[in-house]
């Protein structure tokens, strides 16, 4: 939707209830599919959604409670090979009893645990004797035993011919997974069971890419509130037919505006929720405008407490500052913009972020289906701009350094410019006043000196940092990397703390781990140390 249909308010309403009224026919299977293409449009964009990567046969291993001999071993559905098949016992061996739910069972083992999130079946060319119709598919985190979990999906039926079937599920950290055959084809019926290939797929996480509007800098005041409503509670109202609670947003009273400084930002889309929020009492009314680089783009239906709220999605490329006017009777009416947010269409390479900024600059659309979601993230430089595991990059200090995205087919690189957060005038609130003969120059607050790290002591998925004591230091941050991925902060202590014990790790992995101290200056900002030495341990 561009900027005109935008502006149109007639065209605006009528594509937004077209759209809404297509995805409100469509099965939930088809409904999940939407709304990772179109989700933005409905207000309805998900944080992630689900991807999936197809495992090496050869790192599978089949066996089952019922098999022939020669060529038509457990062994012959996992091989790679879709001319050979596992048949069921059909000589003088054990054979399956469907009725009664004995001996009906194929177990994969995979060669080290893995989110599994889809199976393939492919029957025997052909068809026959033995293709699976109705399943049920279990699995376990454990390489033996009888600790299956089941997690049949809906419709877990197969038609009965030689096409390749698939099941889709969520079988965290799996070791296992068991298909269990409760009816089959053939002649007769739920007699035998057979199979040319099974494949299974590793699930993981595609994070959308988007930066939340509470995630950039904003002059909170007592009528603008981050990821809260105007009365500081959470945000809420009704969104496409059901009641709503959103984390993030922004939250304000009427007669005020709000506004964000895109300059070096690159983004190109603004999407949200815009809604008078649950908490206010029927009767009041309000309406919001929305404006791009002083152009009005958007001007939303009379908005009423107690009625649906209005989703937006707003075309911004190449502009510099958005703003949001909330107007309305009496400061009662608190107007929230839920789940706000800016997306950018293509990879961002270059971004100007203010210190405590967080930015999302991959578009995800670049990459080739094999790289999703097996990105390394780093930062040449952590002390200026972090980076997290789904990609969102933090501005932590002044300066300039380039974080990258790093994976089989190519490498996105971004430069990340730092700069500080800019003096703001808060309503309602007066300048501090000096004291005659008070110097009103702040005080320089000197950083603390570089820590350094004794020992890591590792123990059993666990492991205890410890370093010397920095005079003057008012507290420390504990950074931590597993293997190559990019260093995060763990835990963040108070001055008295000289060690800490992380857990939760994983047995056989490398962590590397780096301490800085800080001090906090007059206004209570930190201002951090170098980095200690870096010191890699690998976990029992």
């Amino acid at each position: 939707m561009t900027q005109s249909d935008a502006a149109d308010q007639t065209k605006f309403y009528l594509e937004k209830a077209a759209m809404t009224k297509a995805y409100s026919g469509l099965s939930q299977e088809d409904k999940k599919k939407y709304l990772d293409s179109y989700g933005a449009l409905l207000g309805m964009a998900p944080k992630y959604y689900a991807g999936y990567r197809k495992i090496p046969s050869q790192k599978l291993r089949g066996s089952a409670d019922s098999e022939h001999t020669g060529a038509e071993t457990a062994a012959s559905a996992v091989d790679g090979n879709e001319d050979t098949f596992w048949h069921s016992n059909y000589g003088n061996g054990t054979k399956p009893n469907l009725s009664e739910g004995k001996n009906n069972s194929y177990t994969i083992l995979l060669d080290e645990n893995t989110d599994i999130g889809k199976l393939e079946y492919l029957p025997r060319k052909g068809g026959g004797n033995g293709v699976i119709l109705t399943y049920e598919i279990s699995y376990s985190t454990s390489e033996t035993g009888e600790d299956f979990t089941v997690v049949t999906p809906r419709g877990n039926t197969w038609e009965d011919n030689d096409t390749l079937k698939s099941a889709v599920f969520e079988a965290p950290n799996a070791r296992r997974i068991k298909v269990t055959a409760l009816s089959t084809g053939g002649y007769p019926a739920n007699t035998h069971i057979s199979a040319a290939e099974f494949y299974l797929y590793e699930q993981y996480p595609v994070f959308a890419s988007h930066t939340y509007a509470s995630d950039l800098f904003l002059a909170e005041s007592a009528k603008i509130k981050k990821d809260k409503n105007g009365a500081g509670q959470a945000i809420s109202f009704i969104g496409n037919g059901e009641q709503r609670t959103f984390e993030k947003g922004i939250g304000m009273k009427t007669d005020v505006s709000v506004s964000w400084d895109l300059t070096g930002k690159k983004f190109d889309l603004f999407t949200a929720w815009i809604g008078i929020d649950a908490q206010v009492a029927p009767g009041l009314q309000a309406s919001v405008e929305i404006y791009g680089d002083g152009k009005l783009l958007y001007v939303s239906d009379p908005l009423l407490s107690g009625y649906p709220a209005e989703s937006v999605c707003l075309e911004i490329t190449g502009m510099k500052k958005l703003e949001v006017r909330a107007s309305g009777a009496g400061k009662e009416a608190l107007v929230s913009l839920g789940d706000a947010k800016f997306m950018n269409q293509e990879d961002i390479t270059e971004i100007t972020l203010i210190q405590g900024e967080s930015a999302a600059i991959l578009a995800n659309a670049s990459l080739i289906p094999e790289d999703l979601g097996k990105i390394r993230w780093e930062s040449d430089n952590p002390a200026i701009a972090a980076v997290n595991e789904e990609g969102r990059v933090t501005a932590v200090g002044e300066g300039r350094t380039v974080v990258r995205a790093v994976c089989s087919s190519k490498t996105v690189s971004c430069t990340v410019q730092v700069t500080k957060e800019p003096k703001t005038n808060q309503d309602e609130t007066e300048p501090p006043k000096n004291e005659p003969g008070q110097d009103t120059k702040q005080e320089q607050t000197v950083k603390p000196k570089k820590v350094v790290l004794k020992k890591i002591k590792v123990q059993k998925k666990q492991a205890v940092v410890s370093w010397k004591k920095i005079t003057d230091a008012h507290g420390y941050e504990v950074w931590m990397k597993k293997g190559n991925a990019s260093f995060k902060k763990v835990k963040s202590v108070s001055a008295k703390k000289l060690k800490i014990k992380i857990k939760k790790l994983k047995s056989g992995k490398k962590y590397t781990f780096q301490v800085r101290a800080y001090r906090k200056d007059s206004s209570n900002k930190k201002v951090y140390g170098d980095f200690s030495k870096k010191k890699k341990v690998k976990i029992k």
